[in-house]
């Protein structure tokens, strides 16, 4: 079967961890207790991903976004860990889309460098503004 005969697929990795929780936010993000979590959810998540390796086989997953939480709240290997196992457990198409969530204070140039050189083609800033009440 060649790339042009599978099923287009969409991957989203969730990433739970936050630095701190925003008033504002709705989704399932927490901030960790101890280090070991962090490793521990990277594990877990690639687990999943050979799991369902076979079940994917037959598709050419186009897009690859990791959202969350803030992927970048991971420590760096951790992330680029998971990034890894992306590419090794499915077939990515040529003209992969890929978008990975940061705050502008986790972004460094070896991380955005690293991870450009394993295929995360894009990024997306947020700035988290809040407010002290009187």
């Amino acid at each position: 079967m060649t790339s042009a005969d599978k099923r287009r697929l969409g991957i989203y990795l969730h990433i739970p961890f936050c630095m701190s929780k925003c008033a504002y936010c709705d989704f399932y993000s927490y901030v960790p207790k101890n280090e070991q979590v962090y490793e521990r959810y990277a594990n877990a998540l690639i687990s999943h991903m050979e799991h369902y390796k076979s079940a994917a086989s037959n598709c050419a997953p186009d897009s690859v976004y990791i959202g969350g939480g803030t992927p970048t709240a991971l420590p760096k290997e951790q992330l680029l860990k998971i990034v890894r196992a992306v590419r090794k457990n499915f077939s990515l198409a040529k003209m992969l889309n890929s978008l990975w969530k940061q705050i502008p204070q986790q972004l460094t140039f070896p991380l955005f460098a690293r991870s450009d050189a394993q295929g995360l083609t894009d990024s997306a800033s947020g700035f988290n503004l809040q407010t002290k009440e009187n």
